[in-house]
């Protein structure tokens, strides 16, 4: 068995992957980078996210709350949607990454909004 030589593989040429990038590339993203907002886009998501976190703590009556719904929110996307999502990504699909996949995320989905409406309701009993 003799190692690969270098013609062994066909890789397009420079000049031909940079076009393909630049078209593929969504358009909020800034030119040439494949992971960095646009301003405007950067502002916005920026402001949502300062927004939702400040009227959450304005909003919540105690911090058991906010842990509640973070931990619903988060805690079933690490244990269940994630690894499905990259053993799809790294062995292509299966049925049991698609069952972990769909079961978290009904769980997940319930979770949260369970734990949103808890916090609406010891938000409205507080005042």
């Amino acid at each position: 068995s003799q190692p690969p030589s270098q013609g062994d593989t066909e890789q397009a040429p420079l000049y031909a992957t940079i076009g393909a990038e630049e078209k593929s590339r969504s358009f909020w993203m800034i030119p040439g980078e494949d992971k960095q907002l646009e301003g405007p886009y950067h502002i916005i998501l920026t402001v949502v996210l300062w927004g939702v976190t400040t009227l959450l703590a304005i909003v919540a009556p105690s911090l058991g709350d906010v842990l509640n719904l973070v931990g619903c929110a988060t805690g079933t996307l690490i244990a269940f949607i994630l690894p499905a999502m990259f053993s799809f990504q790294l062995e292509g699909y299966n049925h049991l990454a698609a069952i972990i996949f769909v079961i978290g995320g009904v769980i997940g989905c319930l979770g949260t909004v369970l734990s949103f409406n808890q916090l609406l309701a010891d938000a409205s009993t507080e005042t």
